[in-house]
């Protein structure tokens, strides 16, 4: 799961973004999350790939320029996925509680609405592919 986390201020003369995380030893900070290539931030905008549950907690901007500061809180939370069902034509499949599935050998009897829902105790999400003519067609977002 990809987060960006936008940083935005408007200044006169332009500032510049640092961000920064208050956490127990400093561990899995902002420059670290950098050097490992899990983040990068982008015109202020602090993009982290592959955010895990230890990524939860609060990161900080702060945007300087010749006439002072401003800093910006935001709480980062990455919730555990709990369950997880994937269907094919509104019929749930063998196995369908694995996070990811498979299928090689395509023929075209495997054609049809591919489903995949994703709950926890807050939330759920979902993603659908549509396979047809030998190419799967994108019918919304995907997870």
């Amino acid at each position: 799961m990809r987060r960006l986390v936008p940083c935005v201020a408007y200044a006169n003369p332009k500032r510049v973004y640092r961000w920064h995380t208050k956490r127990p030893n400093n561990e899995e900070s902002i420059q670290h999350l950098l050097a490992t290539g899990r983040a990068k931030i982008k015109e202020g905008t602090l993009i982290i790939t592959a955010v895990d549950r230890s990524d939860s907690g609060a990161f900080f901007c702060t945007a300087t320029n010749s006439e002072g500061s401003e800093t910006l809180e935001v709480l980062l939370h990455r919730n555990h996925c709990q369950h997880t069902t994937h269907h094919t034509d509104g019929k749930s499949r063998q196995n369908s509680k694995l996070e990811h599935i498979r299928i090689t050998s395509i023929t075209k009897e495997d054609k049809g609405m591919y489903q995949c829902i994703v709950k926890n105790d807050l939330e759920s999400t979902q993603g659908t592919e549509r396979w047809h003519h030998n190419s799967f067609i994108n019918s919304s977002n995907k997870l």
